[in-house]
């Protein structure tokens, strides 16, 4: 007597509920209502995600606030801007997993009335909002507003931006910050007093902290407010005025003294800042992971204090340092084994050849300079093709990079840039950057003279790339053809990234 087997039946791939959930999370708005009018099946894996991040702008008529208050309990994040219009969208109830609130306005004139339903909207949602972002230019809160920010007993995020803070509301906007971690102050207005800063409540759980050209407060005021933050990680200052500085010698004595003892991550801009100030800041931190001082006086003085760091420092952000050399870039590329992030300005080629080998960090994710190849030497001799295939070769030794750019604006005279820059080209050695398999993002300025094959063999070789400069080819039209090429490739997103597709998709599905 024979058996008869039966062979399993076959399951397609997309039949299972958690293969499509994990699809959805790469589709857009547009791609979401398209598969979720397919199936009973597939509704119910695309059709929540639909409805997870919901952005309103300012003419938006779709969705309605009914078709949103039906689908309230689906929402995780929502954008919106307060409008005359859109203030309706403030009044959603039982958004039950709405973790993400932003709000903005572009006009003060609308903020008032904008946002009279949005205290009653943070109350609503106190128990689930984790990230709260509120854009109003000139808008005052209203105690009810600090209050209702002051419920939200999960809040990890607070961001503000264009709002002031009356005098007689910095209590209850100081006691509002209390819970968050990340609080970020972008061009807001502080009231003209002291006397809270000093007796006001610690904010002891911040530990990113943001002071993004804050309006009429001094620096001395600036310092008090951070010296209620005594458990900051990260400290981001950007001046609101030419005559505002950062305090950074009362900063190092604070530091010397023992204050901020978790701090790791500075990011400061500014051309007052002098090297020797700086050398005193960095040597008092007491560790240095994140190091970003753009347009200051960066310079051998700071590097010597910034030694003892080396083992520990992940980024370094130098742009527009003109006390910067070329040797002392090769110096903490060479010197900082835990280097993952790393941005310049001019680093000369045969700084990068005086070694066998380029000694980088293997770990090194992000590097942004402008290699000059030197102004002197004839760019059709083969001495320089030498030169340029030498260098592809060493960054080719960088295989975990994601981003490289390998020319930029400098600061100081530099002249002329094009004529100096990096060839990215398949008869100057590019080929040799093939192994850099991880790269998403190549940045260039404008004098480069790509031909189609240089486009094509770039799109082929990083299969990973997401972005590149727009500007491939020095004539107009050449740049043109070659835009239409890579729009036949099917990879214009690369050079000009996607629109986001537009809310209404929500309504079709």
């Amino acid at each position: 007597m024979t058996t008869v087997t039966h062979s399993p039946k076959s399951v397609n791939p997309l039949d299972l509920p958690e293969i499509r959930t994990r699809i959805s999370h790469f589709l857009t708005s547009k791609g979401l209502a398209c598969c979720a009018r397919v199936s009973r099946e597939w509704h119910a894996s695309f059709h929540p995600l639909l409805w997870a991040d919901v952005h309103i702008p300012e003419s938006c008529i779709s969705p309605t606030v009914p078709t949103l208050q039906k689908y309230a309990r689906l929402i995780k994040s929502l954008r919106a801007a307060a409008c005359r219009g859109n203030s309706t969208y403030f009044t959603l109830k039982g958004c039950v997993n709405l973790s993400q609130l932003h709000i903005h306005t572009r006009s003060r004139f609308w903020s008032m009335s904008a946002m009279a339903d949005v205290p009653k909207m943070i109350r609503e949602h106190s128990s689930s909002l984790q990230e709260l972002e509120l854009d109003a230019s000139e808008f005052e809160p209203s105690t009810l507003m600090w209050e209702a920010i002051g419920r939200c007993s999960r809040l990890q995020t607070l961001k503000l931006l264009k709002m002031k803070v009356s005098p007689e509301n910095l209590q209850p906007f100081l006691l509002a910050c209390t819970r968050v971690s990340v609080l970020h102050l972008l061009e807001i207005t502080l009231p003209d007093a002291t006397f809270p800063y000093t007796s006001g409540p610690e904010l002891k759980v911040v530990q990113d902290l943001r002071l993004h050209k804050i309006h009429n407060a001094e620096p001395e005021r600036q310092l008090l407010f951070m010296k209620l933050c005594p458990n900051i990680t990260s400290l981001y200052w950007r001046r609101s005025g030419f005559n505002i500085t950062f305090p950074i010698q009362q900063v190092t004595c604070s530091l010397a003294a023992g204050a901020w003892p978790n701090l790791h991550s500075l990011d400061l801009f500014g051309d007052i800042m002098k090297d020797e100030d700086l050398a005193g800041l960095v040597k008092f931190m007491p560790r240095l992971e994140s190091w970003r001082t753009t347009k200051t006086g960066f310079g051998p003085v700071a590097l010597a204090a910034m030694g003892h760091h080396f083992l520990t420092i992940r980024e370094i952000d130098l742009r527009a340092c003109e006390s910067l050399t070329s040797p002392m870039i090769q110096h903490l590329l060479y010197s900082i084994p835990t280097l993952e992030y790393f941005s310049a300005d001019r680093l000369c080629a045969d700084d990068i050849l005086q070694d066998p080998v380029w000694l980088c960090s293997p770990r090194l994710k992000t590097l942004m300079l402008f290699i000059d190849m030197g102004v002197s030497k004839d760019v059709t001799s083969d001495e320089f093709k030498a030169q340029q295939m030498a260098v592809f070769d060493r960054l080719s030794m960088l295989r975990n990079l994601t981003v490289l750019q390998v020319s930029r604006i400098v600061a100081g005279p530099l002249q002329p840039p094009d004529m100096r820059a990096l060839r990215l080209q398949l008869s100057a050695g590019m080929t040799q950057l093939d192994r850099l398999r991880q790269l998403e993002e190549l940045w260039f300025i404008p004098g480069q003279v790509m031909e189609e094959e240089d486009v094509k063999w770039i799109i082929k070789s990083f299969p990973r790339l997401k972005a590149m400069s727009f500007y491939m080819h020095c004539n107009y039209d050449k740049n043109e053809q070659l835009h239409k090429k890579m729009k036949a490739w099917g990879k214009s997103e690369v050079v000009r990234p996607k629109l986001q597709s537009s809310s209404s998709d929500r309504a079709t599905a």
